[in-house]
């Protein structure tokens, strides 16, 4: 997981890092285990599908005509991808809630709250300061998102049932965390890399 320097300087990059701090936090002061954890990465996919679509709604049109046009596929993309996120938000429930009957904590809207904007600042950084929206093609936009969230909830689904399995003790949730923080920050690297070809 390489991560240069000049990634490590933009905007986006180090607000996704300030973004996973929160997760370090609620697992040391707040005694968060595995449930807290991944919930909040599978409430992460819909934050990043919210911005897909706001991504796609703001890319370069030509007139009024076409922009209005893109409402059927945004519609769909909206259908499909949170028909994904349900059946990932059911594993997530099924495999880690236990019998818990507390399911979310003011620290755990927080840690929310600051990914949204950790990836507010992505979309106008990468995407509209950049000038990424005038260039960007509707297919590709739709499916931006998969090769991003399909590894790395895999990765997290897996290395959260194995800490679970284990007590869910604390220096092995940190463990996690940083794993998932490196493993974002290289597939947005490879993804960056892949846009600019």
């Amino acid at each position: 997981m390489k991560i240069d320097k000049n990634q490590l300087k933009q905007p986006s990059t180090i607000s996704l890092i300030i973004a996973n701090l929160f997760p370090l936090i609620g697992v040391i002061f707040f005694n968060w285990d595995t449930f807290y954890i991944v919930l909040l990465y599978w409430a992460e996919n819909i934050i990043i599908g919210f911005y897909t679509a706001i991504k796609m709604f703001t890319a370069k049109a030509d007139n009024s005509a076409q922009r209005l046009l893109r409402i059927a596929p945004i519609a769909f993309f909206i259908f499909h991808y949170g028909m994904f996120c349900t059946v990932h938000g059911v594993f997530v429930f099924v495999l880690f809630s236990k019998d818990r009957t507390n399911y979310f904590s003011g620290m755990l809207v927080l840690a929310f709250t600051v990914l949204f904007v950790s990836r507010g600042i992505s979309y106008i950084q990468d995407y509209i300061i950049k000038g990424k929206y005038l260039t960007a093609k509707f297919p590709q936009l739709m499916a931006e998102p998969y090769p991003r969230i399909i590894p790395l909830h895999i990765a997290i689904i897996f290395g959260g049932w194995v800490v679970m399995a284990l007590g869910s003790p604390i220096g092995i949730l940190i463990v996690l965390i940083i794993l998932k923080t490196g493993m974002e920050l290289t597939i947005d690297k490879k993804l960056n890399k892949r846009k600019s070809r």
